[in-house]
C-alpha cells in the first residue's frame, strides 16, 4: 500500500538516508539525493551527488566506520510542492561529557608528538562509538618526566 501523505513520504527518505548511513553504503546514501544537491555542514560543501558519494565512500571507509545517525526528525515544513524543510537536531551531542584521546606512557622521560584519534566520551569515561569526533584526528605534544608523584 501506497502512503499518500507527503509528511510520511519525506520521513521515509530520510530514515532511509539514516539506514544506508548505518550499513556504510555511499553508493544507496547518495542515491537518495538528486543529481545537482548540495550538502553545506560545518566545514563541509559538497555541490551535486557525485561529490557526496565521493566524501560518504571515503567517510564509511575511515572516520565514520561503523557510525550511524542519532538524529531524529522533529518536524517537517513544506516551502513549495516539491520542497520540504526537515528540522532534526541531535539529542547525542547531550550524551558526551568529554573527548579522550589514548597515549602510551613512555617508560623513560621522552618528548612525543604524536597524531591521534580522539573518542567521545560520556560521563562515566566510557566511549561513545557511534559519535565521529571532529576533527577526527589532533596533534599531542607532552614531555614525560621521571619524577616521584606528588601526593
Amino acid at each position: 500500500m501506497i502512503n499518500d501523505d507527503p509528511t510520511d513520504q519525506v520521513l521515509s527518505v530520510i530514515h532511509a538516508v539514516y539506514d544506508n548511513w548505518a550499513a556504510g553504503d555511499a553508493d544507496a546514501f547518495a542515491e537518495l539525493y538528486t543529481d545537482d544537491a548540495t550538502v553545506v555542514q560545518p566545514g563541509v560543501h559538497k555541490k551535486n551527488k557525485g561529490e557526496i558519494q565521493t566524501t560518504m565512500a571515503a567517510a564509511f571507509a575511515g572516520p565514520l566506520k561503523g557510525s550511524r545517525v542519532l538524529d531524529e526528525p522533529q518536524s517537517v515544513r513544506f516551502l513549495g510542492p516539491d520542497t520540504a524543510v526537515v528540522r532534526a537536531p541531535t539529542s547525542a551531542l547531550t550524551q558526551v561529557a568529554g573527548v579522550r584521546a589514548d597515549i602510551a606512557m613512555p617508560n623513560e622521560p621522552k618528548s612525543i608528538d604524536a597524531m591521534v584519534r580522539p573518542v567521545a566520551v560520556d560521563a562515566s569515561g566510557a566511549p561513545l562509538p557511534e559519535l565521529a569526533v571532529s576533527p577526527n584526528l589532533v596533534r599531542v605534544q607532552a614531555r614525560f618526566v621521571a619524577g616521584t608523584p606528588s601526593r
